[in-house]
């Protein structure tokens, strides 16, 4: 392209035309071939291919355009239906801002590829490209789960009868770290199971997971080569914070606990989350059954033991707020996670408990920067493998890109869903788009077959001229041209 200049459009004043013409025209020396430079060849090509390749992409990106409009229509209608819920105003802007992070990251990843929105029915759903999606937190964050986006994401709202708005996520999964769970085996902490919350005495159930927090202050010290290189960095990164460190030691082996916490993490689905009508939030979560290390999770019951961790954040000590207190000022997105993963289980559920920031929670679904640094959680596509050794497959059938979920809500299987997440968690089913007359409030935006079959033959038909243009120039070149090639031909 240097050789032609800043401008990369080809009319009938280009001098690359006429000079091919004399090229075509001229008689060649008798008995010699016309060989084609190399310099030559490419201009050839580039003023064949141009004109025929350049009105498919122009066109292709118009309607990538259009899409992405009707997708953030879509989403922001979605949106504005909670914004202005009356007389929850408080509850209803907490919730806009955790989701239009959420749904705004994913839209900006461009893994949104259909988008489907009933007003009526408060419902939300979305179609993930490449079957799914999983954001990374980096280890500055201290946020000890990373987050999966089924294939399928489905979101309810309503105003529960205490005036609280409750969204209610399908399809949206936490994840333990990286190499947490085989290091859980690893270090030893597999080799005895500590007893039930509810079945022993408090110093019977501390004491055993003491013993565990224990053994991973001792690994740190002694070996600290065992942990796997993204939880290493990890720890360290929290053990070089002095006050941090500080107020863990004042707990008593608080450290440990701490890695206690990041290694007992749950496969976990996330159920709901609830606002108040000062906008603080509480999540509910349920084990899912089908991502690898759900058994190693139910044998130790690591969500109890992440309610017990949590205490000190719920001022269930002796130090009272003060540790909450710290959290905030100095790890504001670990301590609203931990908060907001717990002040909503029936465990601290009615105790008046204060809940989450949701400014905290949104930044944890903020999509992050590269080149500004900002933003928090890394979208990228992942299709998960599920745990086939419960006899179980996948999650149903894929559909084409030209389908939408269900208008309305199928009625329950005859067979009790299997124990995956929580019993209520509504299957996503997929059926056609919706007629033009579907009822008013009901947004839908998904790419259309006869639209994709348009475009895929234009395509094609491009692609078939520009491969018969570049035989020729290719035999051409090799050939030569004119009448004194023909002639030398005959001669022969």
């Amino acid at each position: 392209s240097s050789q032609f200049g800043s401008s990369s459009s080809f009319d009938g004043q280009s001098p690359i035309l006429p000079h091919w013409t004399s090229c075509l025209m001229s008689a060649a020396p008798a008995g010699a071939a016309v060989p084609l430079l190399a310099t030559d060849m490419r201009r050839l090509l580039w003023a064949i291919l141009i004109p025929i390749l350049v009105p498919g992409v122009a066109a292709t990106n118009m309607w990538a355009e259009r899409r992405d409009r009707g997708h953030s229509t879509v989403i922001q209608d979605f949106l504005e239906g909670i914004r202005v819920v009356e007389g929850h105003s408080g509850a209803s802007a907490g919730a806009v801002t955790v989701l239009a992070a959420l749904i705004g990251g994913l839209r900006e990843s461009g893994l949104i590829t259909s988008t489907y929105y009933d007003a009526a029915r408060r419902r939300a759903d979305f179609r993930i490209r490449g079957g799914g999606a999983v954001g990374n937190v980096p280890p500055d964050a201290l946020v000890w789960f990373s987050f999966v986006v089924k294939a399928r994401l489905r979101i309810l709202w309503k105003v529960t009868s205490g005036g609280a708005l409750e969204l209610r996520f399908i399809g949206l999964r936490m994840r333990p770290l990286p190499h947490a769970s085989e290091f859980y085996v690893r270090s030893g902490l597999d080799e005895w199971a500590c007893p039930r919350q509810d079945l022993a005495s408090r110093k019977e159930y501390y004491t055993c997971h003491l013993k565990k927090a224990q053994l991973l202050e001792a690994l740190w010290d002694n070996d600290r080569e065992r942990f796997p290189k993204n939880l290493a960095w990890l720890f360290g990164t929290l053990a070089k914070r002095e006050l941090i460190m500080q107020v863990a030691k004042k707990l008593g082996n608080g450290f440990g606990w701490g890695m206690l916490l990041f290694v007992s993490a749950p496969p976990s689905c996330l159920d709901t989350l609830t606002f108040d009508s000062n906008g603080l939030v509480a999540a509910t979560t349920s084990l899912d059954r089908s991502a690898d290390g759900w058994r190693l999770a139910m044998r130790h019951r690591y969500k109890d033991l992440a309610l017990d961790i949590a205490r000190p954040l719920l001022g269930d000590t002796h130090f009272g707020s003060l540790v909450r207190a710290v959290g905030e000022r100095w790890l504001r997105v670990a301590t609203n996670f931990a908060v907001v993963l717990s002040v909503g289980e029936p465990r601290w559920r009615g105790r008046g408990i204060r809940g989450a920031d949701p400014g905290a929670i949104a930044d944890v679904f903020t999509i992050r920067h590269k080149i500004s640094g900002t933003g928090t959680i890394e979208w990228r596509r992942y299709r998960e493998k599920q745990d086939t050794r419960r006899g179980r497959g996948g999650e149903g059938g894929e559909a084409g890109e030209d389908a939408a979920f269900s208008l309305l809500l199928l009625p329950e299987p005859r067979r009790a869903l299997p124990p995956e997440c929580s019993s209520s968690e509504l299957q996503a089913r997929w059926l056609p788009p919706p007629p033009a007359s579907a009822p008013h409030g009901l947004l839908t935006v998904a790419p259309t077959a006869p639209r994709q079959a348009e475009l895929g033959l234009a395509a094609v038909s491009r692609a078939a001229v520009a491969g018969l243009a570049m035989v020729f120039v290719l035999r051409s070149s090799s050939l030569g041209v004119g009448p004194a090639r023909r002639r030398h031909q005959h001669a022969r």
